[in-house]
């Protein structure tokens, strides 16, 4: 039901809660509404969507489409969009609604490992991405990105790679834009890039010897 007593007021459930302070010196004032009728401050659902795509390589068992659509399904991954169209890999985009990134950033993993636990991830979107990508996101140019990197080169992210088409973690990008404060970033966007980089580095750490690990980490700064 929604009832607009001030300007805070959304909307919110008929389930009687304990109101806001501005809402119950109002309603002293006006004892006639009924309790249905009165605005409460807390929001029905804490949660959010978040948008990302999980990649995988398959054992050879577990090519066959049909099957493998119906396990994903069973499993809980009946939010996402599912891309058997290359041999040999999955693709899964998710719109999952959960109280934070990386809770459903990992029970669509653990939903995906129920469900092909042969499979094995390749990487986690959006991450790496290049300045188009960013630009897009951003809701810019492609020319303005680049200016703007240009014009910071000595602050700007590094980038994973650097060459004719560089590629950076999205995560590191948007958080020194909001450093910028000009602008306006997608909350959900801007926590999934920063699972999605810890998912990926927590996957490729996995190939370093902790020995080398050790040894590398006062080398390469």
């Amino acid at each position: 039901m929604r009832r607009i007593l001030h300007q805070q007021c959304v909307e919110y459930s008929q389930e009687p809660r304990k109101p806001c302070a501005l809402c119950e010196e109002w309603w002293r004032a006006a004892p006639h509404i009924a309790s249905t009728d009165r605005c409460l401050m807390t929001p029905r659902s804490s949660t959010m969507e978040y948008t990302f795509t999980l990649k995988y390589q398959l054992a050879g068992a577990d090519d066959a489409p049909e099957t493998l659509v119906e396990r994903l399904g069973e499993a809980g991954c009946d939010d996402a969009l599912i891309g058997i169209g290359q041999p040999g890999r999955l693709a899964l985009e998710f719109t999952r609604e959960a109280t934070s990134a990386d809770a459903a950033v990992r029970s669509a993993l653990a939903d995906v490992r129920r469900a092909v636990p042969t499979s094995r991830l390749i990487e986690i979107a959006p991450d790496l991405v290049g300045l188009t990508d960013v630009a897009d996101i951003v809701g810019v140019s492609r020319q303005n990105m680049r200016k703007l990197m240009l014009a910071h080169r000595s602050s700007f992210p590094m980038p994973v790679h650097e060459g004719s088409a560089s590629i950076w973690h999205l995560a590191d990008v948007l958080d020194w834009l909001q450093t910028k404060g000009n602008y306006s970033l997608a909350t959900n966007v801007l926590e999934v890039s920063r699972v999605a980089l810890q998912v990926n580095l927590a996957k490729a750490r996995q190939r370093i010897s902790p020995v080398m690990a050790d040894q590398l980490q006062a080398l390469v700064g």
